[in-house]
């Protein structure tokens, strides 16, 4: 997960994404683009606002790194990283009629005290983050809940 921070925020806070896209996609022949996932922006909060995503840990670092080359020209901002997190989904087109779902999710890993750092959601899926040390209990506690601890492979 990479998260930046930038402090100064106007209307023209779409230009800090096209910025990153375009370090992302330039440079040497051999620099793939980096494939994001997971992102999330913050509404503002005083002067600053925040973008964070996620990338597959093999783009990592070179994530963060152009990630705080992108952000550089911006007084004030600043650039966290952590890959040492990991991405959990609860999915099924069934969650558009099945009220609860989101409760049932956040309410079992609040009882297991696994902390959520990102969160991002669509029609029929809520992803979250969570700390890789604590993905394999939060999987078993969510087969439990949802009643899939019978299910081979859980």
């Amino acid at each position: 997960m990479v998260t930046l921070y930038r402090r100064g925020f106007n209307s023209n806070w779409t230009t800090l994404p096209t910025i990153i896209a375009r370090y992302q996609s330039t440079g040497s022949p051999s620099c793939t683009p980096l494939w994001a996932a997971m992102i999330v922006v913050n509404a503002p909060r005083g002067d600053t606002v925040d973008l964070s995503f996620t990338v597959h840990r093999d783009d990592y670092a070179r994530a963060l790194a152009l990630t705080g080359k992108a952000t550089a020209q911006f007084a004030g901002s600043t650039v966290e990283g952590d890959d040492r997190v990991a991405k959990l989904a609860v999915v099924g087109s069934g969650m558009r009629s099945h009220a609860g779902v989101a409760a049932t999710l956040f309410g079992t890993l609040g009882r297991e005290g696994i902390n959520v750092r990102l969160v991002s959601t669509s029609e029929i899926k809520i992803s979250v983050l969570v700390d890789e040390g604590e993905l394999e209990r939060a999987v078993r506690a969510l087969h439990a809940a949802f009643g899939l601890a019978g299910v081979p492979g859980s």
